[in-house]
């Protein structure tokens, strides 16, 4: 069924899949859902969770309700004062929370949707189709944004809102955006919860809020924490919504699958992710558990490194890319290290050079055991469908080049 036909409102399933998965992998992921969720639920979709696994050879499939999408896509619309007269772009897959929001949103209030047509992503062609289409809203990732503030292309004069999800909108980043007459809203969301939590409600700011749908809760660090000595860790980010999803599908390792419930409760959903609830109610999030790390005894933010190296590197050489890596360490525990991306037309010597100054910029400004400790080039730095790095596929890629006198 094709996503922009959905019923929001009969009680129908449906399960949402990278076209681009192998036959055999598609087909078990079909078979399972078959055998699982179609006895049990109605009026759900499932959505492949975007995160990847080093065990597991199935990702879990997010099984949300249309009504509860639908409660999303409303706080949404109210959020953004989004009405029929909108028109919004669509360039994520439909695969995606945020693909799929769209025809949600739209759904309720009449908005147009106009479907980008490009096979993939292009920058000066986007921006041409972009600018051709009248549209008012649109969702991007960082990676994207990144590439049309790169290319100096400015917002069309149409666009009310860019949303910028899937990953932190770094405050260098927002303000050259700005400059150029982009109109960026930073995100928080995650699929379990239909999309959008908290969104800023002002222009290029970092401030995140929470939308009106959700109610939003720190819980503080577990005993396991406490004992594994990270008593100041921030606590993980709860959320009590109609939004929320129903359950999910895991699979193990050998590919079998079984149904997880969301634990009732107090009704909250407790994240994977960090972050603090200010008295004012602004909503700060540091990152997900996987961005904490010891190194020598020390619980270091992955997410605090990744801002300095990303605001050094877009001040410096912003055409390099790069990525920190925290890899594990017998010793340490894990020692951060850079994985650079090598094109073929880079000269290898200037690419060394650049990137010793940027390394040395950035171990001037964390503490020692922060520092990157090795450098590796590799063909190209491996990234999903909406940018993010994969960072377990990094570590496996062939290392054309590594060095470590810094």
């Amino acid at each position: 069924m094709s996503v922009d036909k959905l019923d929001w409102f009969d009680q129908d399933n449906l399960l949402l899949l990278n076209s681009r998965l192998p036959a055999a992998v598609r087909l078990h992921y079909e078979k399972e859902w078959n055998r699982l969720v179609e006895p049990e639920f109605k009026g759900h979709i499932g959505i492949a969770s975007s995160g990847s696994s080093q065990s597991n050879k199935f990702n879990r499939v997010i099984l949300i309700a249309k009504t509860a999408l639908l409660a999303s896509a409303a706080a949404v619309n109210r959020h953004l004062q989004s009405t029929r007269h909108d028109a919004w772009m669509k360039t994520l897959p439909d695969f995606h929370v945020g693909g799929l929001s769209v025809y949600s949103r739209s759904r309720l209030n009449g908005a147009r949707v106009i479907e980008s047509q490009l096979k993939k992503w292009e920058v000066s062609a986007f921006h041409r189709e972009l600018s051709e289409s009248g549209a008012t809203l649109l969702s991007l990732v960082p990676t994207q944004l990144f590439d049309l503030v790169q290319s100096r292309l400015k917002s069309p004069h149409s666009l009310r809102y860019v949303i910028i999800g899937g990953g932190r909108l770094e405050p260098r980043l927002a303000q050259r955006a700005v400059e150029l007459g982009w109109p960026v809203l930073a995100s928080y969301g995650l699929t379990e919860c239909g999309s959008q939590v908290a969104t800023a409600r002002e222009i290029g700011s970092e401030q995140l809020w929470p939308l009106d749908h959700v109610e939003v809760k720190i819980h503080p660090n577990s005993p396991v924490e406490l004992k594994e000595g990270m008593p100041n860790a921030p606590g993980r980010i709860g959320i009590r919504s109609p939004a929320l999803f129903s359950a999910e599908l895991y699979f193990d390792d050998l590919g079998k699958g079984e149904i997880r419930r969301r634990p009732s409760g107090d009704g909250f959903f407790v994240t994977e992710d960090r972050g603090e609830l200010l008295s004012n109610g602004e909503l700060l999030v540091f990152g997900r558990d996987s961005g904490f790390v010891k190194i020598g005894g020390e619980s270091v933010s992955l997410l605090r490194l990744e801002d300095i190296f990303e605001k050094l590197r877009f001040e410096l050489f912003p055409e390099l890319d790069g990525a920190l890596i925290a890899e594990p360490d017998a010793r340490l525990g894990h020692q951060i290290q850079l994985f650079m991306s090598r094109a073929q037309s880079d000269d290898e010597s200037e690419l060394g050079s650049r990137t010793l100054l940027l390394v040395r910029a950035y171990n001037h400004h964390v503490l020692p055991f922060e520092r990157i400790r090795k450098i590796h080039v590799i063909a190209k730095l491996p990234r999903s469908p909406l940018g993010k790095i994969l960072k377990n596929e990094a570590l496996r890629a062939e290392r054309l080049q590594s060095f470590s006198d810094l």
